[in-house]
């Protein structure tokens, strides 16, 4: 009987682990920035606007999904001699994505963009595949 989780092992998981990791420093400095902007009371009053519960969703879902075709494109950019990319490997980024999302949110530095929760996760799964697109076609 074949082992569905064989090919798991043969995954460039250092690679992917760092593309994600460079993904999410560089959403973090993003974030930084906007928490920073919560002193302007113009900028204050947008980010609750586009936070606000029927935007808010939408604006989760398309944060999400520019951290997963972000991490797509940093993988092709800086990992493409390691990585061949294929489906198992974009599913891997996005556990990868996903792992560090956790870990960030369990740090106590206060987050706008980065959350890790189910709509999270149907985002970032859009952003890698839907980046992609030719791979998995």
């Amino acid at each position: 009987m074949r082992n569905p989780f064989r090919q798991l092992k043969y995954l460039p998981w250092l690679a992917l682990f760092q593309a994600a990791a460079l993904t999410l420093l560089a959403v973090s400095v993003v974030d930084i920035a906007l928490i920073m902007g919560l002193r302007i009371a113009v900028m204050r009053q947008a980010i609750v606007l586009l936070f606000a519960p029927p935007l808010g969703i939408l604006m989760l879902i398309g944060i999400s999904s520019a951290i997963g075709a972000l991490a797509v494109y940093i993988l092709r950019r800086f990992f493409r001699r390691q990585v061949m990319i294929s489906v198992g490997v974009l599913w891997a980024l996005v556990l990868c994505v996903m792992v560090l999302m956790v870990v960030r949110s369990l740090l106590p530095v206060p987050s706008l963009l980065i959350q890790a929760n189910q709509l999270s996760l149907v985002g970032v799964v859009l952003g890698v595949f839907l980046s992609q697109g030719r791979v998995w076609r």
